[in-house]
């Protein structure tokens, strides 16, 4: 009787522990993503020479192209949009930085992180 008790307890137990391994999964995805996200907008963002500031020095990397092929972010595509923004002069005075990671998760849907940030001239 106590055998039948345990062994029942376990099997209600097992799709708990599917869904922990789900849970980590994805979180260890987000996890990749936001920092492959966060390490090319400091790139943009900290790059010394303003004008050097244009989408072809930071192009797209589509699925297995990040970081030369790291086999550990083959799953993970980035994208960049730059967007200038003129003063009252028509000069670029400032540029929006968006910065995309996707991958595609559990059930073939397709995830992202989204960062943004902005460069000015000074």
């Amino acid at each position: 009787m106590t055998m039948v008790v345990l062994s029942v307890g376990l099997l209600s137990l097992a799709p708990l522990m599917l869904a922990v391994v789900r849970g980590n999964r994805f979180a260890q995805d987000m996890t990749l993503a936001t920092s492959l996200a966060e390490d090319r907008l400091e790139e943009i963002l900290h790059d010394p020479n303003f004008s050097r500031i244009i989408k072809i020095n930071f192009p797209d990397e589509a699925q297995g192209q990040i970081r030369q092929g790291d086999p550990n972010y083959t799953k993970f595509a980035r994208s960049v949009t730059i967007v200038d923004s003129t003063d009252a002069l028509g000069r670029c005075a400032m540029k929006n930085v968006t910065v995309r990671v996707s991958w595609t998760g559990l059930a073939n849907k397709t995830l992202s992180v989204t960062l943004y940030g902005r460069v000015a001239r000074f």
